[in-house]
C-alpha cells in the first residue's frame, strides 16, 4: 500500500471519529424521545406554572349535622357576619331598673296662702322720755299696753336710756284672773309673744310673754272683788 493510500484511509478514519464524537455529545445534551441530559424521563410538572394559593388559607368550618351549609356563613367574606340588635336589658340601657316617678301636679282648689304680714314693732322710735303717773297712764307709755276691761289704773312710769325702754303700770279690775289674763293673750298673741310661766310669791301668779329680746311680764293676784294686776315690759325702741 502507497503512503498516500495510506494518509487517505487516516483521514477517512479521523473524520468518522470526529462524527461519532459529535453524535455522542449531541445525545448528551439534547433530550431525545421525552429523556433529559441524564438519561431520565423529562418531568412536565416541572415546568408548570404555579397556581397562587389566597392569602387566608385559614381552616374552613365544616357544618354540623342536620346544618344548612348554605346558611352558615364564612367569616372570610367580610360584610356576610351579621351582628343581631341587643334585646331585653341590654337593649333598654343601663337605666332600664330605675323607677320613674310621675310628675307632681298642685291641685288648683287649694288657694295659695297669702304673704304674711311683717310683724310691727312693739315700740318705734324715738324712745318716750322717762317719766311717772299716778291714776293714769304715764305720756309716752306704749299703746299696745291698754289695761284690762273694767280696771283702774293706780300708778305708770317710763324708764328709757337710749333706745332701751322700760314701762310699768298697777291696776285693780272687776273681773276674775282668769279673765284678764285672757285679754292678755290675746293681745300679745297678735304681736307674736309667746306666754311662759314664770314665779311669782304669795298666791300670785304670772306669766312672761317673750319675742327675741323682748318681754311683757303680766303678775295676778286675785281678791275678793276680782283681781289686782301688774305690767312690766321691756322693749326697744326702734
Amino acid at each position: 500500500m502507497s503512503a498516500s493510500t495510506r494518509r487517505r484511509g487516516l483521514l477517512v478514519g479521523v473524520v468518522l471519529l470526529g462524527a461519532a464524537a459529535v453524535g455522542i455529545v449531541g445525545a448528551a445534551f439534547w433530550p431525545v424521545g421525552g429523556h433529559d441530559v441524564a438519561g431520565g424521563p423529562v418531568s412536565t410538572e416541572a415546568v408548570a406554572t404555579e397556581t397562587p394559593v389566597p392569602a387566608d388559607s385559614g381552616p374552613t368550618e365544616t357544618p354540623r349535622a342536620g346544618e344548612d351549609p348554605a346558611a352558615t356563613p364564612d367569616p372570610r367574606d367580610g360584610d356576610a357576619v351579621t351582628a343581631e340588635p341587643p334585646t331585653g336589658d341590654a337593649a333598654a340601657g343601663p337605666d332600664a331598673g330605675a323607677e320613674v316617678l310621675p310628675p307632681v301636679e298642685s291641685d288648683p282648689g287649694v288657694p295659695a296662702l297669702p304673704p304674711s304680714d311683717p310683724i310691727p314693732p312693739l315700740l318705734q322710735a324715738p324712745a318716750p322720755d322717762t317719766a311717772t303717773a299716778e291714776g293714769a297712764l304715764v305720756d309716752g307709755f306704749p299703746t299696745f299696753l291698754t289695761p284690762a276691761p273694767s280696771s283702774t289704773v293706780a300708778a305708770s312710769m317710763v324708764a328709757s336710756e337710749g333706745a332701751n325702754v322700760q314701762a310699768a303700770f298697777s291696776a285693780t279690775s272687776t273681773n276674775t284672773v282668769e279673765a284678764v289674763q285672757d285679754y292678755f293673750d290675746g293681745i300679745f298673741a297678735a304681736l307674736a309673744l309667746h306666754p311662759t310661766q314664770a314665779p311669782a310669791v304669795g298666791g300670785s301668779t304670772a306669766w312672761a310673754y317673750s319675742r327675741g329680746a323682748e318681754s311683757v311680764t303680766v303678775t295676778l293676784t286675785p281678791t275678793a272683788g276680782g283681781c289686782d294686776y301688774s305690767i312690766l315690759a321691756t322693749l326697744v325702741a326702734v
